[in-house]
């Protein structure tokens, strides 16, 4: 399973993992080269999770630490819900496995409580307590309090292998900083499938004005922001005719500032990235950026033409509200919304935010700073327990609950349309998170924010890369000479 896509792994989990052994119809079969009715019994099935270790902790407590925002992550009962009951079989089968009881602390761990969260890290590691065994914290949030030198260098750990198809992939290459990492992304983070952006349409209104089916677009390779912004143009209408445009009228495109800094991700326009050797370098203005600017202005029209927000609270209400109501076409917003979707009258479908042009290879999903990401304390009481908890959690969880989630949860359970349910392999395999995301806030620097900044403010993008270059140079040197100095 070594080097195979985290993703390609997810998609078949389902199918493979839990059913048979690599190669084997899972059937036995009737031996007739001797002339005799001798059965042979097809070989046992095996799980990835049967390679995991097999330490046993005679009972210990293992405390994980995490944002109550996330507490959907785990499950203390059976509900008869099939995501809680398959986190509640996992945990079950990592307890017998290791012989560990996890226990889960919660804390509010979102931007707003980010003092308080990071503030516990902080003093259970200068007390030496060693009160938490695995920290799950917000990647906006706890990365910055890496510079602190709080936790352990994942890229020193006996037993983790980044390459485990229950890493996201290529972490350990697009995180690591001055060759080191201390914080990972994988599949036992539910929040990290629920955060990551995307776009949803509305069915409706794609049949009232004789629109291109989405989803044939993704497929076929051609949903790109020319074409999804050249969608829109005509959908904005004053409903209520009051020659204003607010949340009672109609839009093409509904979106808050949190998911427009996707466009970064989708479209290919880093502002900071690694070059050959692996060092961080300032990519600057570039022809590819001016062109996206030229294209979402131009299409777009004027700013009235897209209904752009804030990002939580009130707004986010208006804007679910909005889309349930018919009153826009397409509606960027995260994973975790389709749950809000599910009464909703008119069909709708979810695909990935737009790529660049048709040359674009792939489509990019990115994955939001309020997902989770592991992190080990520094005085973590025992780093391998830790280490063998980490591996058979996410483990488990690629192939029992992630399944269950996008097979049960989101293809059967929200999704209307058959051929959505590709599109949504389409959006499991493009997930991905990078250094303009992971640390804009430890930087100081927001490198993930820049596209959405002069598209809402028309502002000239030569100009405003000039006016931030020095910042931008001034937070890789300050990142680099952070993780340098660090142990």
């Amino acid at each position: 399973m070594k080097n195979r896509s985290f993703i390609s792994v997810l998609i078949l989990a389902a199918i493979l993992l839990g059913t048979v052994s690599c190669g084997d119809t899972g059937t036995a079969q009737t031996d007739t080269s001797a002339g005799n009715d001798t059965v042979t019994e097809a070989p046992e099935e095996t799980k990835l999770s049967d390679t995991l270790g097999k330490n046993n902790y005679s009972g210990a407590d293992f405390n994980i630490y995490m944002p109550s925002q996330h507490d959907y992550e785990f499950s203390e009962e059976q509900t008869g819900e099939r995501v809680d009951d398959a986190e509640y079989a996992r945990d079950r089968k990592v307890e017998e496995l290791l012989g560990v009881k996890l226990n889960y602390i919660t804390e509010p761990g979102d931007w707003s409580g980010k003092d308080t969260f990071n503030g516990k890290i902080k003093q259970s590691v200068m007390a030496g307590d060693g009160e938490y065994d695995l920290v799950d914290g917000m990647i906006a949030v706890t990365n910055m309090i890496v510079p602190d030198g709080v936790f352990l260098n994942l890229m020193e750990r006996d037993g983790l292998d980044f390459s485990d198809p229950w890493w996201a992939k290529d972490m350990d290459k697009n995180l690591s900083v001055a060759g080191k990492l201390y914080g990972i992304c994988g599949a036992g983070l539910l929040s990290m499938y629920k955060s990551s952006y995307i776009m949803y349409y509305n069915q409706k209104l794609i049949d009232d004005f004789g629109l291109e089916n989405p989803i044939e677009l993704v497929l076929d390779g051609k949903w790109t922001l020319e074409k999804m912004l050249s969608m829109t143009k005509d959908i904005t209408a004053d409903l209520d005719s009051d020659g204003k445009y607010t949340e009672n009228d109609r839009y093409g495109l509904a979106l808050d500032n949190v998911n427009m800094r996707g466009f970064h991700s989708s479209l290919e326009l880093p502002v900071i990235s690694k070059d050959a050797s692996g060092e961080l370098e300032y990519i600057g203005f570039t022809e590819r950026f001016a062109n996206a600017v030229d294209t979402w202005v131009s299409l777009s029209g004027d700013k009235k033409m897209v209904w752009c927000t804030g990002g939580d609270g009130d707004e986010r209400d208006i804007r679910i509200r909005m889309f349930k109501a018919d009153q826009a076409l397409f509606a960027g917003e995260t994973i975790l919304e389709v749950e809000d979707f599910r009464d909703m009258a008119s069909d709708f479908g979810m695909v990935p935010q737009p790529k660049y042009d048709e040359s674009q290879k792939n489509y990019h999903v990115q994955i939001g700073t309020g997902s989770g990401m592991y992190f080990i304390p520094k005085i973590v009481k025992n780093p391998e327990m830790t280490v063998d908890v980490m591996n058979a959690i996410n483990c488990i969880s690629m192939e029992d609950v992630v399944p269950a989630y996008y097979e049960y949860a989101l293809k059967e359970k929200f999704m209307r349309d058959e051929k959505n349910k590709e599109v949504i392999d389409i959006i499991n395999s493009s997930m991905m998170m990078d250094v303009n995301f992971a640390f804009a806030s430890t930087m100081g620097v927001n490198s993930n924010t820049i596209y959405m900044e002069i598209v809402n403010n028309r502002s000239d993008p030569a100009s405003t890369f000039e006016k931030s270059k020095k910042r931008f140079e001034a937070g890789i040197e300050k990142l680099t000479e952070t993780f340098e100095g660090l142990e």
